[in-house]
């Protein structure tokens, strides 16, 4: 009798021990990133348009007399991710313009404070989306 007693208290103790509510709390697992698309129904847009965008960057870009005068007549291409809120993320340049390292920092600089852009749509849902977008010099 006294082997049975000691078997139930041991047992009781280990379950009430596997049971501890101080103990380590499964890890949740991580967000997945949802998918960046390319190929979409409709693509999205500054607000306002090409001519609003073009705008926007001749009233932000430092564009000095040296900058014109060496860079002129080029294209530097960025590339970003519209998010589904307009948001811009992962704003990097793709063809950067040789000589000319002030004007890539100052068109990040630019493009990364842009206003909230209107989301891609596809299948009706806004979706993220990667843009790829030409500047040039004049």
């Amino acid at each position: 009798m006294k082997h049975v007693a000691i078997f139930i208290f041991l047992s009781f103790s280990l379950l009430t021990a596997a049971q501890n509510p101080f103990g380590e709390k499964p890890k949740p697992k991580p967000a997945q990133q949802e998918e960046i698309h390319s190929d979409i129904e409709k693509m999205p847009q500054f607000p306002g348009g090409p001519e609003a965008m073009q705008k926007y960057l001749e009233d932000n870009l430092a564009q000095p007399a040296v900058i014109r005068g060496i860079c002129s007549s080029r294209k530097l291409i960025i590339a970003f991710v519209v998010e589904k809120d307009g948001s811009l993320s992962q704003v990097d340049i793709v063809k950067s313009i040789e000589g000319c390292p002030d004007f890539d920092f100052d068109v990040l600089r630019v493009v990364k404070n842009m206003p909230k852009w209107d989301p891609g749509f596809l299948n009706g849902y806004q979706v993220r989306c990667y843009y790829k977008m030409p500047i040039y010099i004049g």
